[in-house]
């Protein structure tokens, strides 16, 4: 209990400081009782029962007071000793914040051992718990745990009584389908020789808990579709719940040795994961993992894909008489690489872009300075980011430096010659 001291003798040495009750006697009189009963009522009309607390001790002293008119002069006098009394505990600790309740075998999984349901019920520890169990002025006494066929509780329905915050309900007989609903409240008390009062004020029940409506399903899949570049895939997923998601890999066909694994911590009802440093032209197994905010977890069945070999496609070329223009297409993410030669000169040059193109983004690239009327060999090459490289072998042959359309006007003395050319 709460120990309060109302006053003392040094607290109301001036007259008239908060004295709860003033009576008039007479200076013979010994044989007046003169008593304050100070029961709580709410004398004040303040609402609070005259200021007391439950579960506090309060202390009083009584003295007697004196006044000299002549004198202007005030006597008083204190008795010597107090006297104590503990007010009634009335109020109850506060009921646990929450109440979680699992079934641990569910009917799918129950076993010869446990051929019952067995709940396993907690909750948090109250804040204004240090009771534990019987002890003279404890604020806390125990854990009450209620288990009902519905949501009428009554004492009848207590299961648990204790300073544990879990209990392991293994008493449940029937079928599996059967459904229970569970409560838990805090009591106090006090403890007279050893004895506890039984009089247990039981805090609010906490809102019924039913384990038939918890979720204990996986994340399932919805939807899957796989995005396949030489050397790394995206597979894209659709949940059907908020889901943590993630991807255990490796090559061959078979799901013996996913060495490695990618995912994302994100709950959501999709996800996009992308495979990266893949091999081209390989064969990769795959399982899927998901698991929901209360770690029900899902394992998918093997799957398999292939990359393709890290190619090009798609060359387009274009030529005039000084310069070319080759266009192509790279499987994956790439750069951009032309190594060309001239055939009569056999000079070689290269030009290049060492920007990554996205997987089937057109590459261009443009030569300059080149001869007229001379055919060039080429080699595309394009690296990905893991620097696997593919190529690809070509011509070109420049169009020849020529002037058309000529034209001549004469005159008595003179004579105009017009004409254009191909550059």
């Amino acid at each position: 209990a709460k120990l309060v001291k109302t006053f003392g003798k040094a607290e109301l040495a001036p007259v008239g400081r908060a004295p709860i009750n003033l009576v008039s006697y007479k200076d013979n009189d010994i044989v007046t009782q003169y008593n304050y009963i100070d029961n709580g009522d709410d004398t004040d009309g303040d609402g609070n029962g005259d200021g007391l607390n439950d579960n506090t001790v309060y202390y009083y002293k009584i003295r007697t007071v004196d006044f000299i008119a002549e004198e202007n002069d005030t006597f008083y006098a204190w008795t010597v000793s107090s006297v104590n009394k503990e007010t009634a505990d009335i109020s109850p600790p506060a009921a646990p914040e929450a109440l979680s309740v699992v079934d641990l075998f569910p009917k799918w999984t129950i076993n010869t051992q446990d051929n019952h349901p067995i709940m396993m019920a907690a909750w948090p520890h109250i804040d204004d718990r240090y009771g534990h169990g019987v002890a003279n002025d404890e604020t806390f006494y125990e854990y009450r745990l209620y288990r009902s066929t519905n949501t009428n509780f009554s004492s009848g329905d207590i299961i648990y009584q204790g300073t544990n915050n879990f209990y392991r309900d293994e008493i449940l007989t029937g079928s599996a389908d059967n459904v229970y609903y569970y409560k838990v409240t805090a009591a106090d008390g006090t403890d007279n020789g050893g004895v506890n009062n039984e009089d247990l004020s039981a805090g609010p029940l906490y809102g019924p808990i039913n384990p038939a409506n918890l979720d204990k399903t996986a994340p399932a899949i919805d939807n899957r579709v796989v995005s396949i570049q030489a050397s790394s895939a995206t597979i894209n997923l659709n949940l059907d719940e908020s889901s943590e998601t993630k991807v255990l890999f490796g090559s061959g066909g078979s799901c013996s040795n996913l060495s490695r694994s990618v995912g994302t911590a994100v709950n959501a009802t999709s996800a996009a994961i992308q495979l990266k440093k893949l091999t081209p032209g390989s064969t990769y197994s795959y399982r899927i993992l998901t698991a929901d905010s209360i770690d029900n977890k899902r394992t998918s069945a093997c799957y398999t894909f292939s990359t393709p070999a890290f190619a090009l496609s798609s060359v387009e070329k274009s030529a005039s008489v000084s310069s070319a223009t080759l266009k192509w297409k790279a499987n994956a993410n790439a750069d951009s690489f032309i190594k060309y030669t001239n055939t009569k000169t056999k000079e070689t040059r290269i030009v290049a872009n060492d920007a990554a193109k996205a997987a089937n983004a057109e590459h261009s690239l443009a030569l300059k300075g080149l001869s007229s009327g001379t055919k060039y060999t080429y080699t595309l090459i394009s690296k990905d980011e893991y620097s696997n490289r593919a190529t690809k072998a070509g011509s070109f042959t420049t169009d020849k430096f020529k002037a058309t359309k000529v034209s001549v006007s004469t005159t008595v003395s003179s004579a105009i010659v017009t004409w254009k050319t191909n550059v």
